[in-house]
């Protein structure tokens, strides 16, 4: 070997040079090193009169970049300067080489553009990111993007399987059809940096004299190209996401800053993940209370149990996706008996017809129990599965149940009507989501069935009350009809009774007056007394059966309401009663009065006691004043009757209405006692009401009311 040639740089320059940054170097025509500055020969790890005679690709290529052999030849061929970025292995680190032809051979500048690099990645990924719609999306930008900033000629991503025992490729970049059968699906408990990565939660960087001491399986899943690999994990919301790897073709020893690099790559693609994952989570919970609601709206219109209990098995399938579903649920019959009931959907009935009824088993039991839900990946797997005898399991001809889901059913009371259970023939089927629909289910449906017992409760109690209202009725009416029947001979009674006493008490008066007039001068002062007596209780009762039988009259003759004008009749009245009036001085005030539906006689009647009674109970020197006013009220009238006279006190009020009462002596005022009972007759035959309103000495008002003429 030649002794390295002398540098032919001025002493000024070179100081400059081995002072600078960048690594310069300069090769013979045969591709020796002439000359190095220090950064140069750093690169192959040597110092500068090292490396000087020494031929780069032979005795340095590891240092380089496989794009030096092409560029190099490319800017000889050339005649000219090239220009190209690369990821020097023996640095780690991204480097911008400028190959320059000159007459002695080739000059070289390497400039570490490194965190140049990192930071345009960065940005890029950023960019790229926020153009991302779905976890999909990130996951192509991370395979991609990182694989070109990291230098990596492979890159991977896998995710936990449903069975959480394995790993399964979700995407790649670069991976040969062998590789991606190798890489399908790997069991977690292989020894090698992926799974590593995955059961710690922490980044695994490996090189190849990692592999055979660390990662006894990498060698025979590995591709054969792979020197040196990171498997780096993605943890969304505190969860295992996924692992990326990536593979590289050369041993790179990774430092601390290019570690750091790659976990703020795999930062940014987590934070994205986890932004679309919330999306997503919103938006399936979105649609999941918009499903709920429709699923609620429809349970609680229906109202009859069975009906129901089938829609929420029904709609319980389609939400969760399972192949069949079963509910079971408690019943009270009429005679507070409980049992138990069930439907299905997916299957026919007779799937289960050979079956017992499910019992509190560990299974089960927390369903029944009402403790919350039950999601299995694979059931026969679960540890609480086959411990009860006789089966142990599943009995022989069972649907084939690996995926199991249950839900219990809860009353607002905290009463547990039931289960909700799901099932499907392959495992890991039901996701978290359809738990959360199977729970949002289940609390519809409680409501629902309450509302539907609550109606059926309802309905009993409803026939029970018609039972009885029915029953109510029929004996008012035999009462009703027993009322009317007595009250027809009453008043049948009360007429031929006043009727026939007429006879015997003009008989009484007629001899009374006549034993008067004949022997008078023979009876002493004593017998004409009793005579007398004899004759004014003969009058008063005669008076007496006048009032009763035009009391009973208010039935036995009644004519058909007509249209009348009240103030004919009340002028007919009052044209009756005039020379009273006159001798008492009255005045009377007539209002504008309406034309009312009435029978005229009785309305007649009404008036005249009325009237009558205003100038019977006036006040002792003080003349009457009656005024009779009208005023609309609704499709009827109500008249006022007032007077000044001597007013009655309020605890009389309602007995001056009844048959024979009096408030005074006939020795005050005459009368008999049945006016006002008259009065409040007749107007109840015309379907309307008396009442009265006064004080004593300052007078009454009695009103009433009519219907109208319409």
């Amino acid at each position: 070997m030649t002794s390295p040639p002398e540098p032919a740089l001025p002493p000024a320059l070179a100081h400059l040079l081995d002072a600078a940054a960048d690594a310069t170097f300069t090769l013979d025509p045969e591709g020796r090193i002439t000359y190095a500055n220090r950064k140069a020969a750093a690169i192959a790890g040597r110092r500068p009169e090292e490396v000087l005679g020494l031929h780069l690709e032979r005795d340095l290529g590891y240092a380089f970049s496989p794009r030096w052999l092409s560029e190099s030849r490319r800017a000889l061929a050339e005649g000219r300067a090239r220009e190209y970025d690369a990821f020097n292995p023996a640095l780690g680190r991204w480097v911008r080489v400028c190959v320059v032809p000159t007459p002695a051979g080739l000059a070289a500048q390497i400039r570490d553009i490194t965190f140049t690099k990192r930071t345009e990645a960065l940005q890029q990924v950023t960019s790229a990111l926020a153009r991302t719609h779905t976890p999909a999306d990130v996951v192509d930008v991370l395979l991609e993007q990182t694989r070109v900033v990291a230098g990596a000629y492979l890159a991977a991503l896998f995710v936990p399987g449903a069975d959480e025992e394995h790993l399964e490729l979700r995407g790649q970049v670069g991976y040969s059809p062998e590789l991606l059968r190798r890489f399908a699906r790997v069991p977690l408990t292989l020894q090698i940096p992926l799974c590593r990565a995955a059961r710690l939660g922490q980044p695994v960087f490996a090189q190849q004299a990692d592999f055979a001491r660390d990662f006894p399986d990498a060698s025979v899943l590995s591709a054969e190209q792979t020197r040196s690999l990171a498997a780096l994990p993605l943890e969304v919301e505190e969860r295992l996401w996924g692992v990326l790897v990536l593979s590289f073709d050369e041993d790179r020893p990774l430092p601390p800053d290019e570690r750091a690099f790659l976990l703020s790559l795999v930062g940014q693609c987590v934070q994205a993940l986890s932004r679309h994952e919330t999306e997503q989570r919103l938006r399936v919970q979105a649609d999941t209370l918009k499903t709920l609601n429709a699923v609620g709206r429809a349970l609680s219109a229906e109202l009859d149990l069975d009906r129901l209990v089938q829609a929420v098995t029904d709609a319980g399938v389609e939400l969760t996706g399972a192949q069949f579903g079963a509910f079971f649920y408690n019943v009270v019959n009429e005679q507070q008996e409980s049992y138990t009931l069930y439907t299905l959907s997916g299957v026919p009935r007779e799937a289960f017809a050979a079956f017992p009824m499910p019992r509190n088993t560990p299974v089960f039991g927390p369903t029944f129990r009402g403790e919350g839900a039950v999601r299995s990946a694979d059931i026969t797997r679960d540890p609480r599965y086959g411990h009860n005898l006789p089966y142990r399991g599943m009995p022989e001809g069972h649907l084939p149940v690996r995926s199991y889901l249950a839900v219990p059913v809860v009353s607002r009371s905290g009463e547990v009507i039931g289960g909700l259970f799901f099932g499907h023939a392959k495992p890991g089927v039901f996701t978290e989501r359809a738990e959360e629909l199977a729970l949002g289910l289940a609390s519809q449906t409680a409501v629902a069935l309450d509302h539907a017992r609550l109606y059926g409760q309802l309905q009993h109690s409803h026939a029970d009350l018609e039972r009885r209202v029915e029953e109510r009725t029929r004996q008012l009416e035999l009462q009703a009809a027993e009322l009317r029947r007595s009250n027809a001979e009453l008043e049948q009674f009360a007429y031929v009774a006043s009727h026939d006493l007429q006879a015997p008490i003009r008989a009484v008066t007629s001899f009374a007056g006549l034993v008067s007039r004949k022997y008078a001068a023979q009876l002493d002062e004593r017998g004409q007394a009793y005579l007398r007596q004899i004759v004014e209780n003969g009058e008063h009762m005669k008076r007496l059966v006048d009032d009763l039988l035009a009391f009973s009259r208010l039935h036995t003759q009644q004519r058909a309401p007509e249209a009348t004008a009240s103030s004919a009749v009340v002028r007919a009245v009052l044209d009756r009663l005039r020379p009273e009036l006159e001798a008492l001085d009255a005045h009377v005030t007539l209002g504008p009065l309406p034309t009312v539906l009435a029978d005229v006689p009785q309305l007649d009647q009404l008036f005249q006691n009325l009237l009558s009674n205003a100038l019977k109970y006036r006040r002792e020197g003080v003349p009457p004043q009656v005024s009779i006013t009208a005023e609309r009220e609704g499709s009827g009238w109500r008249f006022a009757v007032s007077d000044n006279g001597i007013g009655i006190e309020p605890q009389y009020f309602d007995r001056i209405f009844v048959i024979f009462q009096r408030l005074h002596g006939r020795e005050q005022y005459e009368g008999t006692g049945i006016g006002l009972a008259v009065c409040k007759k007749i107007v109840e035959r015309h379907g309307g009401q008396l009442w009265v309103e006064s004080a004593p000495g300052r007078g009454s008002t009695f009103f009433f009311t009519l219907p109208g003429d319409s």
